[in-house]
């Protein structure tokens, strides 16, 4: 069986020779809930050290989480709104801004707070 060890543990392990790049490790840990785990767990996660370059390659590509290195405490996708994942919504949406009414006739009755000379009624 392959040698498992914590994610901190890799990272010191794997940055020796260029530590410039431990923002893989904090990228990763965040993408795959390792601080999460520790927290909720009460101990570390422990991943062998082909999961830990797989996750890390995945923090770094912007890639879907690495299964092998992921905590059941991570993160979890955020799925679309219904209403903009429903047809033709995304559409109507940007159409109602774009055809929002402009003209004056449309603005009339509105009062500016910063106006000294509008009251507080309404009139312009």
């Amino acid at each position: 069986m392959s040698e498992t060890k914590t994610p901190a543990e890799w990272a010191e392990q794997v940055f020796t020779t260029n530590p410039r790049d431990r923002w893989k490790h904090a990228v990763a840990e965040q993408l795959h809930g390792w601080g999460a785990h520790e927290h909720h767990a009460g101990k570390p996660l422990q991943l062998t050290e082909a999961d830990y370059q797989a996750a890390l390659a995945a923090a770094e590509g912007g890639s879907e989480p690495h299964a092998g290195a992921l905590s059941e405490y991570a993160p979890k996708p955020q799925e679309p709104d219904r209403k903009s994942a429903a047809a033709g919504d995304t559409e109507r949406d940007s159409d109602e801004l774009v055809n929002a009414p402009t003209e004056p006739s449309a603005l009339v009755n509105r009062v500016d707070p910063f106006d000294p000379d509008e009251d507080d009624e309404g009139s312009v």
